[in-house]
């Protein structure tokens, strides 16, 4: 929780919906090195060089394991109070179809739909929302068969869609700052916890770094 990190009376309240584990196997168990506490040390850092409208601190909440299309996209604002932030880091359980169903394969415009509908609910209810785009895992070792060259041109097309179509308050590109620029389908092995699927500490922190905090002014 960031409040715990940054302080108490926090004014910003961020929903952060992604697929990951709560409990992370990819950092170490003893660094701490998840994209929140690395997010938080850039806040603490800069917290002298961003002229602010509010005091610096910030609360967030984390809904874990969502996937944009087989869940109701609209079911994580309603599970808390209102905050005013909204992170969105979804997509990859939904291309990995971890439950190998059919029915459950989804396309790029299948994605772009559901967070089109994350969007438009977050702002209805006068909720900014930013979203992060989707890491490669084209050496994928966590599950079998996950990665297939269709599912990466869903990845690189919602990426896309994503950066350019102006729809989100903000973007934070993981993808750019994971990616090996060799083996586009893949991250950087310093970015890998060795699991193709995972970031490690390194990458963690780069995701951490990769968020504009001129967002939370």
């Amino acid at each position: 929780m960031l409040d715990k990190q940054l302080g108490d009376g926090a004014l910003h309240t961020v929903l952060q919906c992604d697929d990951a584990d709560p409990h992370p196997r990819q950092g170490s168990l003893t660094g701490n090195m998840t994209i929140p506490a690395c997010f938080a040390e850039n806040f603490r850092a800069d917290s002298g060089k961003i002229v602010r409208k509010r005091p610096l601190a910030t609360r967030l909440i984390r809904a874990s394991g969502e996937i944009v299309v087989t869940v109701a996209v609209g079911e994580a604002i309603p599970r808390f109070r209102k905050p005013s932030m909204m992170f969105v880091m979804l997509g990859t359980n939904d291309l990995r179809n971890r439950w190998a169903k059919p029915e459950e394969e989804v396309t790029g415009e299948d994605l772009i739909a559901g967070l089109q509908q994350m969007v438009m609910r977050a702002h209805s209810a006068g909720i900014k929302i930013i979203a992060a785009t989707m890491t490669p895992f084209g050496n994928e070792t966590y599950m079998a068969n996950a990665w297939n060259p269709v599912r990466e041109m869903h990845r690189v097309a919602v990426n896309a869609w994503i950066r350019e179509s102006g729809v989100f308050d903000g973007v934070a590109d993981f993808d750019a700052a994971l990616r090996d620029p060799e083996i586009s389908t893949q991250m950087r092995a310093v970015d890998d916890c060795g699991d193709g699927l995972h970031p490690s500490d390194v990458g963690y922190c780069k995701m951490g770094d990769a968020i504009d905090l001129k967002l939370f002014t």
